[in-house]
């Protein structure tokens, strides 16, 4: 890997006598480039964009101390190295307070600079390296983001007493529901049941739009996916100090925005069912009652609100609660198939976390490899592992090692210590413990147990 240094001093035999001291103990290491001012290394600077700086504070024009203020006020990532041939406290100190990371005497000897050089090239690189791993994380975060949003939304609409598990789904979405409300998107369906849809667009591409345009709202949209005719979105406020009044005047301006777009730019003549603003978790499944309630109200224009039909309803004090969310053929159908989708999600993303933990249970896997590959939070992979096997991750790995172990004892060409080693343990007195932990009995009993048992069956 190269690194960029500019070294910055009005002698030239100084600038090329330390350029010949890198080259000769780190060849290949740095792009060099010289600056015989404070005015040229500052233009140097921005040329180059350099990883270390070797600043003479004595030059003429610019001083080295004024032009380190100017880089590093335009290339904070620079690491200087200020060099001087008196030894004077004051420029230490200011040097220091500049954030410079060494204070080198003229003349400094070869020894010196070669282990500045190796420090701040150490430090570098490590900077870089946790650059790219925040990078990675957040490209993962970013993956990771519909998934939480839409396990979110399926849990609101099909779970009215689980709220452990959806809070740190909402806090790895960095958000504390204050209030909110929901949004059902009702589109059109053909006489053979299929949604009506522009050809070009499939339900990916229709969620993939719809998130698009939802996320430009002032306050946190969670998308859920498209399934049979609804999508469904909720309107999170996490601002304590935002007036309920003010995110629902907010709301209602999103919703007219994305009524809009459905209909007059994605060509879509969809209803779309507002609920009320509502306190917390459980206000967002109450809300998610309404809007559904709204948007299978026959009424004038495409955005039904809940508020608005309950006062012009007869009876609006029993619609506003909607306890019991009006049932119909339809609606059954719907929540079927939600709980169907919410089903083959979970499947897809468990199947690819086991197949990894059985291609590797022999190796010293963790949960946050297996979340990786699966393309998951390691919280979420934990708790959909639970839920859907009733098993914890490290006992799914103890259970497929045990297993194999049981079958390799089976067979007598193979030691004890052999086994332990294939099934994935190092220590083969922790892996005595832990089979006769799983199974109750230590190997080389069950080893016995089984060669008794083929005596007897062959009798």
């Amino acid at each position: 890997m190269m690194y960029r240094l500019l070294i910055a001093d009005d002698e030239a035999l100084e600038r090329e006598g330390l350029e010949l001291i890198v080259k000769r103990a780190m060849p290949d290491m740095f792009d060099i480039a010289h600056a015989e001012n404070g005015r040229m290394a500052i233009q140097r600077a921005d040329e180059m964009r350099p990883d270390i700086v070797f600043m003479d504070i004595k030059m003429p024009g610019i001083q080295g101390l004024e032009a380190v203020k100017e880089i590093k006020s335009r290339h904070p990532q620079a690491k200087f190295v200020l060099v001087t041939a008196y030894d004077n406290f004051a420029y230490a100190k200011e040097a220091i307070s500049l954030g410079a990371k060494e204070y080198l005497l003229k003349p400094a000897k070869r020894d010196q600079i070669v282990d500045i050089l190796s420090r701040l090239v150490e430090e570098i690189a490590g900077e870089r390296r946790k650059r790219e791993e925040e990078l990675r994380l957040s490209e993962r975060a970013m993956e990771f983001i519909p998934l939480a949003e839409k396990e979110i939304a399926l849990s609101l609409m099909l779970d009215p007493l689980h709220d452990h598990h959806l809070e740190p789904l909402f806090g790895l979405l960095d958000l504390q529901v204050i209030c909110g409300c929901a949004c059902i998107i009702s589109l059109p369906v053909k006489e053979d049941g299929v949604i009506d849809i522009p050809a070009a667009m499939g339900s990916e591409q229709l969620y993939e739009a719809v998130r698009s345009r939802a996320k430009t709202a002032v306050s946190y949209a969670v998308i859920g996916p498209v399934v049979g005719r609804w999508i469904a979105l909720f309107l999170v406020n996490s601002d304590e100090g935002k007036p309920f009044f003010t995110f629902r005047t907010e709301s209602l301006q999103w919703g007219k925005e994305l009524s809009s777009f459905v209909t007059d730019q994605l060509a879509i003549r969809a209803t779309l069912g507002l609920g009320t603003v509502r306190s917390g978790i459980d206000g967002l499944r109450g809300s998610f009652r309404e809007a559904l309630y709204a948007a299978a109200s026959e009424g004038a224009g495409p955005l039904q609100l809940f508020d608005r039909l309950s006062e012009e309803a007869e009876g609006a004090a029993e619609g506003m609660e909607l306890t019991v969310l009006p049932r119909g053929d339809d609606t059954d159908r719907q929540l079927d198939e939600l709980q169907e989708e919410r089903g083959r999600r979970a499947k897809s993303v468990l199947d690819r976390a086991l197949e990894y933990i059985r291609m590797h249970y022999r190796e010293d896997i963790s949960l946050e490899q297996a979340a990786d590959h699966a393309g998951l939070n390691p919280y979420y992979l934990s708790k959909l592992f639970k839920l859907q096997t009733g098993k914890t991750f490290i006992d799914h790995i103890i259970r497929l090692r045990m297993d194999k172990a049981k079958e390799l004892l089976m067979d007598e060409q193979y030691s004890l210590k052999e086994i332990c080693y294939q099934v994935g343990y190092n220590d083969p007195n922790y892996f005595s413990r832990a089979f006769k932990k799983a199974t109750g009995v230590a190997p080389s009993q069950y080893r016995q147990q089984n060669e008794l048992s083929a005596r007897a069956d062959q009798a």
